[in-house]
């Protein structure tokens, strides 16, 4: 827990930009650049690895509580660029409003996301939503 305060202290205290600099994959947009090497220090002040001791996942949560009255928020993934891909696609939709979100909504909930390989089978295997289901919740 300490290790995921510390990469937010500094991240948040990072010039927009250069917490990125050095990080190794170039394909992903700046913002993840500079949140994976946030961690990355962090883990390493903490002799961790984000890998094999942190194993992050990440969800898009955006707050809706002026159209709707309560946060709405993707599935959980490994990946950090997908989370960030859904956060963009909720924010629009919120922009919006009701109609435009509850679209967004739906699509994100539809949505694959890679998850943390696991042992689960059957029917508690995480899947993205059916339309009908997403337009259920939403």
């Amino acid at each position: 827990l300490k290790a995921l305060v510390r990469a937010r202290i500094i991240y948040a205290g990072s010039e927009p930009g250069s917490s990125a600099e050095n990080h190794s994959n170039e394909n992903l947009p700046r913002e993840a650049q500079g949140i994976l090497k946030a961690l990355e220090l962090a883990c390493e002040e903490a002799d961790l690895s984000v890998e094999t001791d942190l194993k992050p996942s990440f969800c898009a949560v955006v707050d809706a509580h002026s159209l709707v009255g309560c946060t709405v928020s993707s599935s959980r993934s490994t990946a950090l660029a997908e989370a960030l891909a859904h956060r963009n696609c909720l924010l629009a939709g919120r922009a919006g409003g009701w109609v435009e979100l509850r679209k967004a909504w739906v699509e994100v909930m539809q949505r694959s996301v890679r998850v943390r390989s696991s042992r689960v089978w059957g029917r508690a295997r995480p899947r993205p939503k059916t339309s009908w289901a997403a337009t259920q919740i939403a």
